[in-house]
């Protein structure tokens, strides 16, 4: 019979195996623990509660004032998926209206820059 079933190989093999004394039951324990630690140590996402660096505060806050004079004055942009791929950048007034649409060098200049007229 032909099983697609691989051996057992490894530590999981020496687990599976009764051990012959105590130490060697000891050395099996402690090979599958440091194994487990290594795979852990691999899978963990090291993530840290600070805050952004203060560059990216400074866009933030920009860009928020660019938002808030945009509404201000009644415009608001909108980002979407372009039909044919890419990214559409338009301009709508307060009741969802379009008022013009912008290629993305427009768009880039309005992030730096402030709102289009």
């Amino acid at each position: 019979m032909n099983s697609p079933t691989q051996p057992l190989t490894g530590t999981l093999r020496a687990v599976l195996s009764p051990p012959s004394s105590i130490e060697q039951a000891r050395g099996e324990a402690a090979a599958v623990l440091t194994e487990l630690a290594s795979v852990e140590r691999g899978l963990a996402i090291e993530a840290g509660r600070g805050t952004p660096p203060p560059e990216v505060l400074a866009q933030i806050a920009r860009a928020a004032s660019i938002h808030d004079a945009m509404r201000a004055s009644g415009r608001t942009v909108r980002f979407t998926l372009a039909r044919e791929g890419g990214v559409a950048v338009a301009v709508h007034d307060a009741d969802g209206a379009l008022l013009r649409t912008l290629c993305l060098t427009e768009a880039h200049g309005l992030a730096c820059a402030g709102p289009v007229e």
